[in-house]
């Protein structure tokens, strides 16, 4: 799914970007001459494998989601 139609707006996507890139570190910015992509990184693939093992988190992406713009 694309990123752009879950945030909801550019708004959005730039923060989910400035949070998941640089603050978490849990992806990271790969530019190549025609576009831009996304990977995750050695954490971010940790956190994959905790979320696919359980059915709860808490409220781990609470901010992400409280923050969300309308």
């Amino acid at each position: 799914m694309d990123f752009y139609n879950i945030a909801g707006n550019e708004e959005n996507l730039r923060r989910w970007e400035q949070k998941l890139c640089n603050e978490w570190k849990l992806v990271e910015r790969v530019q190549d001459t025609e576009r831009i992509s996304y990977k995750k990184t050695g954490l971010g693939q940790n956190l994959h494998s905790l979320l696919k093992k359980h059915d709860y988190v808490g409220g781990l992406f609470e901010e992400i989601i409280r923050d969300r713009l309308r």
